[in-house]
Protein backbone atom coordinates (compact mmCIF):
# COMPACT_ATOMS: atom_id res chain seq x y z
CA UNK A 1 0.00 0.00 0.00
CA UNK A 2 1.57 3.29 -1.16
CA UNK A 3 1.66 5.62 2.21
CA UNK A 4 2.22 8.67 1.06
CA UNK A 5 0.18 11.40 2.68
CA UNK A 6 -2.59 13.39 0.44
CA UNK A 7 -2.88 15.55 2.88
CA UNK A 8 -1.65 17.48 5.99
CA UNK A 9 -4.07 18.41 8.92
CA UNK A 10 -3.27 20.23 11.87
CA UNK A 11 -0.36 18.08 11.65
CA UNK A 12 -2.06 14.55 11.55
CA UNK A 13 -1.09 12.66 8.15
CA UNK A 14 -4.00 11.27 6.24
CA UNK A 15 -3.76 8.37 4.11
CA UNK A 16 -6.42 7.44 1.68
CA UNK A 17 -7.96 4.01 2.27
CA UNK A 18 -7.05 1.23 -0.29
CA UNK A 19 -8.91 0.40 -3.33
CA UNK A 20 -11.73 -1.98 -3.07
CA UNK A 21 -11.34 -5.11 -3.67
CA UNK A 22 -14.03 -7.07 -5.74
CA UNK A 23 -16.34 -8.88 -3.14
CA UNK A 24 -18.33 -12.13 -3.93
CA UNK A 25 -21.75 -11.07 -2.26
CA UNK A 26 -25.50 -13.05 -2.01
CA UNK A 27 -28.33 -11.35 -3.63
CA UNK A 28 -29.78 -9.18 -1.31
CA UNK A 29 -32.98 -11.17 -1.74
CA UNK A 30 -31.20 -13.94 -0.59
CA UNK A 31 -29.75 -12.50 2.40
CA UNK A 32 -32.44 -10.97 3.88
CA UNK A 33 -35.94 -11.15 3.96
CA UNK A 34 -37.88 -7.81 3.94
CA UNK A 35 -41.14 -7.20 6.74
CA UNK A 36 -43.73 -4.13 6.98
CA UNK A 37 -42.93 -0.43 6.93
CA UNK A 38 -41.24 1.33 9.18
CA UNK A 39 -41.85 4.64 8.20
CA UNK A 40 -41.38 7.05 4.72
CA UNK A 41 -39.01 9.91 4.48
CA UNK A 42 -38.41 12.41 1.47
CA UNK A 43 -35.52 9.80 0.54
CA UNK A 44 -37.31 6.76 0.82
CA UNK A 45 -38.73 3.73 2.47
CA UNK A 46 -37.87 1.91 5.63
CA UNK A 47 -38.47 -1.49 5.95
CA UNK A 48 -38.22 -3.88 9.14
CA UNK A 49 -36.25 -6.79 8.12
CA UNK A 50 -33.92 -9.65 9.05
CA UNK A 51 -30.72 -10.96 8.23
CA UNK A 52 -30.75 -14.73 7.30
CA UNK A 53 -27.71 -15.73 8.19
CA UNK A 54 -28.53 -15.52 11.91
CA UNK A 55 -31.69 -14.18 12.24
CA UNK A 56 -30.61 -10.32 13.34
CA UNK A 57 -33.11 -7.96 13.10
CA UNK A 58 -32.60 -4.86 10.52
CA UNK A 59 -34.10 -1.81 9.22
CA UNK A 60 -33.70 -1.61 5.53
CA UNK A 61 -33.41 1.70 3.95
CA UNK A 62 -34.55 1.63 -0.21
CA UNK A 63 -33.96 4.69 -1.49
CA UNK A 64 -34.86 5.36 -5.27
CA UNK A 65 -31.99 5.87 -7.45
CA UNK A 66 -33.84 9.32 -8.68
CA UNK A 67 -33.40 10.40 -5.19
CA UNK A 68 -29.28 10.08 -5.18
Amino acid sequence: MDMKPSTECQGVMIVPPPPPSPVSREPFEKAYKVGHVLGKGGFGIVYAGVRNCDGLQVAIKHIAKAKI
